[in-house]
């Protein structure tokens, strides 16, 4: 089952294309979301919106994973992501003190140094 038959399922009758949110429906909402030329934007949309989780697990994880392949690790350039994310979190600086908090960093990249 690919990640779309998770989220949503379609309706493609003569004159209509349509994607319905199996997200809504499991819920008890019957969404039609259209499909213009099978094009998916709207259910991007509609996720983005309604069901920001899922369209997170859908759509930026398997973006993520696409790009892996590309991204580098510049120390530096961590350190300016680590102190944007300090400001923008109202973090302490000795939120990364702690042992646990350096693995959680080295498992996501060896390389890391805090």
């Amino acid at each position: 089952m690919s990640k779309s038959e998770f989220v949503w399922s379609t309706n493609e009758s003569v004159n209509k294309k349509v994607a319905v949110c199996l997200l809504c429906k499991s819920r008890g909402l019957e969404k039609e979301i259209k499909m213009a030329d099978s094009d998916t934007s709207g259910l991007k949309k509609h996720l983005l919106k309604e069901h920001p989780t899922e369209y997170e697990v859908t759509y930026l994880q398997s973006k993520s994973t696409q790009q892996t392949d590309e991204i580098s690790f510049s120390q530096e350039e961590f350190h300016k992501k680590l102190v944007e994310w300090l400001a923008k979190k109202y973090l302490p600086f000795n939120f990364f003190d702690d042992a646990f908090t350096h693995n959680i960093f080295k498992s996501l990249n060896q390389d890391t140094v805090l």
